[in-house]
């Protein structure tokens, strides 16, 4: 039997608040030197990512270059990346100022 999870719920308890030309979503931040994982393999992050829902992603209007604001910190996104089954993305992003 296959475990359902849902990732709404995982986020409304792990995320962060995020906007991107004033529609919000939400999303967990990494921050350079915290360990995550990435397709099962844990590694260290080197720079800021940001993993969200491809659907709220889409819905924001999140791109390349699209500035968004996590946590009132505002980012640049470098590259968006889905992730396995393509329910969560992965955004590369670049801080532009304040701190997260």
């Amino acid at each position: 039997m296959a475990f359902k999870e849902n990732p709404r719920v995982f986020l409304r308890h792990f995320g962060r608040p995020c906007v991107c030309d004033g529609k919000t979503f939400t999303g967990l931040l990494w921050m350079p030197g915290e360990l995550m994982e990435l397709s099962g393999v844990p590694v260290q992050s080197t720079g800021y990512t940001l993993q969200a829902l491809t659907e709220e992603l889409a819905a924001a209007g999140v791109q390349q270059k699209s500035l968004i604001t996590v946590d009132g910190s505002l980012f640049m996104v470098r590259e968006a990346v889905p992730m396995d089954d393509g329910v969560f993305s992965t955004l590369n992003l670049t801080r532009k100022g304040g701190q997260p």
